[in-house]
């Protein structure tokens, strides 16, 4: 028997960018891998495009997939008319962008009346169903949502923990420096900085009062060669610090995920919230830092292993192109 045919039009951009990388491209690439071996009945044929869209792209497509519509007034109207030809539209979220503090980079580009708000809503109308990194959208967005979490395969996680070399890192460009040029993160670094033997910045190092023990490493543009980096460096923790504001309170646990796949801990103000069950706030004793490692290591397994999740966009995909669906998937999230 020949598998159902579903045609993917995905509206993102060429350029591998990380959101792409979490959001779009890997986790879709799994649910074609999960296809082409036969793990799942329906074969997804997946298109990129962002650019240049016209009809025959709406002709061809059963479904699109758009992140981030933006201020493109473009894509809006695509996907208006798009939904008139029977296409059904799936918007991923991954950012609580239109409630940015004042202090972030990005306010001014998301602030409420701006222009990537109006066509971003316009667009989030033509949504049959949302796909959200976190449950906190389900609360301030819509109830009409998937949760699909940010995942990586189980094997990329070490076997062991980092060895204790004292060796800690923060990760980011200036787009975060709302979050680590905050007073309190200030404060917390001055106490802390002298308690491990290197502090590595990766990609910027912020103008705060460093120690010699501190050392900027060079920004790497893919994802890929960035995660293997990690996974090299061994680093003991992370360190992430998170202004308590609405748009943190949606931000996603990558942070945790990156410094479990590097072998070490994750260090947050945020500790013990949503998400960051298995972070602390206090600088953790190399014992306590293996502690907590093992326990996200097997918390990532099973609630962020990217087979899984792949399962769950896939079952979403078909469940939405199947004329027999009289309600919306499973919106309970997971």
């Amino acid at each position: 028997m020949n598998k159902k045919k579903i045609n993917v039009l995905i509206l993102e951009h060429s350029l591998l960018s990380n959101v792409a990388w979490w959001r779009t491209y890997r986790p879709l690439w799994v649910v074609s891998k999960l296809s082409d071996e036969g793990l799942f009945p329906v074969e997804f044929n997946f298109r990129v495009k962002r650019k240049d869209l016209d009809y025959s792209d709406m002709w061809w497509a059963h479904l699109i997939i758009v992140s981030r519509p933006f201020a493109k007034p473009y894509i809006s109207d695509f996907l208006v008319e798009a939904k008139q030809n029977g296409c059904k539209v799936i918007v991923d979220i991954d950012d609580d962008v239109f409630n940015l503090p004042k202090t972030h980079a990005l306010y001014s580009a998301y602030k409420p009346g701006s222009a990537n708000q109006k066509e971003s809503e316009k667009a989030f109308k033509s949504a049959d169903l949302f796909w959200f990194s976190t449950p906190k959208f389900l609360e301030t967005y819509t109830n009409q949502g998937v949760v699909i979490p940010n995942a990586i395969f189980p094997e990329e996680i070490p076997a062991q923990p980092a060895p204790d070399r004292g060796h800690w890192a923060w990760r980011g460009t200036t787009i975060q420096y709302h979050d680590i040029l905050a007073q309190d993160a200030r404060k917390w670094y001055e106490e802390n900085r002298d308690k491990a033997k290197k502090w590595f910045f990766l990609g910027v190092l912020p103008p705060m009062d460093h120690a010699e023990n501190a050392e900027l490493l060079d920004y790497i543009e893919s994802p890929r060669q960035y995660m293997e980096a990690i996974h090299r460096a061994q680093f003991n923790g992370f360190w992430k610090p998170l202004m308590d504001h609405q748009f943190n309170e949606h931000k996603s646990n990558i942070a945790w995920i990156e410094a479990t796949m590097s072998g070490g801990v994750c260090v947050s103000n945020f500790a013990g919230r949503p998400g960051w069950e298995f972070a602390t706030d206090k600088f953790p004793t190399y014992e306590k830092a293996c502690e907590l490692w093992q326990q996200s290591k097997q918390h990532i397994t099973e609630h962020y292993n990217l087979w899984n999740t792949a399962q769950i966009r896939a079952q979403t995909m078909h469940a939405l192109c199947s004329p027999q669906t009289a309600t919306s998937p499973n919106t309970e999230g997971s």
